[in-house]
């Protein structure tokens, strides 16, 4: 027989909130920011982890950065992207960066179409934030006989 502990889905919950409590009063957060931004949170340790992998990889202030993670829908994307660019870019301002990735629907394919403009084109690091932020999700000027695949 197996012995181990085995948690309630309520008990599994109030282990997420504690582990986002921990993280972001870690991170150098006032109470009350933590407690409405772990609350508030449909998955807190996501929440959390994005403060964290935002601030350890830039100067951005932790209140900056939650701000920033609670507004969007795919957190660990933004960090992803911010990350990224940020450490591949060197760019000096973190604000834009966060701003920029911020702003896309898709963080992570906008992450790649700056590196990937940077890496391919003389296009400055700022010029491709502002290129791939212009860039919709909408294809233009197709064919008439153009077919989406599936």
């Amino acid at each position: 027989m197996a012995s181990g502990i085995v948690m309630t889905p309520t008990a599994a919950i109030a282990n997420e909130f504690l582990t986002c409590g921990r993280v972001l009063t870690e991170a150098g957060l006032d109470a009350e920011a933590v407690a409405a931004a772990c609350a508030q949170a449909l998955h807190p340790q996501v929440m959390a982890r994005c403060v964290t992998d935002i601030t350890d990889s830039t100067d951005m202030m932790a209140d900056q950065a939650l701000t920033a993670c609670q507004r969007d829908r795919r957190p660990q994307e933004l960090a992803t992207c911010v990350t990224a660019l940020h450490t591949n870019l060197e760019m000096a301002d973190s604000t834009q960066v966060l701003d920029n990735c911020s702003r896309s629907i898709l963080p992570l394919r906008y992450a790649d179409c700056v590196l990937g403009l940077v890496e391919t084109t003389d296009l400055s690091p700022a010029a491709s934030l502002t290129a791939c932020g212009m860039a919709g999700d909408r294809p233009m000027q197709l064919a008439p006989t153009f077919i989406f695949a599936n």
